[in-house]
């Protein structure tokens, strides 16, 4: 039996703590607690974070296929909610890059689940190209929070 996810990671967080902050060859033991914690359901992200994740070929991409954390389409409930967000907040995706862009369905998947979005984006100002995750999340009255402060807050102790 899976748990109520708690945090809904954003591509962000995975790329960052991966390749700058908890590179794997020193920090394995904070992806195996990812990976737990994927498999108890307390961890889940969008389909899109694993597409976009996927677009490099790299280790991550590869730690993402074999650590199947639940990547969860947005319910087609809540693809309403997604037009909503992207109305309210047209720079929250950019509409020339016809790739994936995971950003509003990270937000409308925590706030279907009731849960914190790990992100590694910070608040923008108004004179910024492209509006930011906590922005949004501060609007819709979601939690957002960094990888680290997740780890913080589970105090996992390494």
């Amino acid at each position: 039996m899976r748990d109520k996810p708690k945090y809904c990671l954003d591509t962000s967080s995975l790329i960052t703590a991966w390749r700058v902050n908890y590179r794997p060859d020193n920090f394995d033991s904070v992806w195996d607690k990812v990976s737990e914690y994927g498999k108890l359901g307390l961890i889940i992200s969008p389909m899109e974070v694993f597409e976009e994740i996927q677009k490099k070929d790299d280790e991550l991409a590869k730690w993402v296929k074999r650590n199947k954390h639940p990547y969860s389409e947005i319910p087609e409930t809540s693809q309403e909610k997604i037009t909503e967000v992207l109305n309210k907040f047209p720079r929250l995706i950019d509409v020339d890059n016809p790739s994936i862009q995971a950003d509003p369905y990270v937000i409308v998947l925590a706030e279907v689940n009731n849960c914190t979005v790990i992100t590694e984006e910070r608040p923008d100002n108004a004179t910024r190209k492209k509006t930011k995750i906590p922005t949004v999340c501060h609007h819709y009255g979601i939690k957002w929070m960094s990888f680290a402060d997740m780890i913080a807050a589970e105090k996992w102790k390494f």
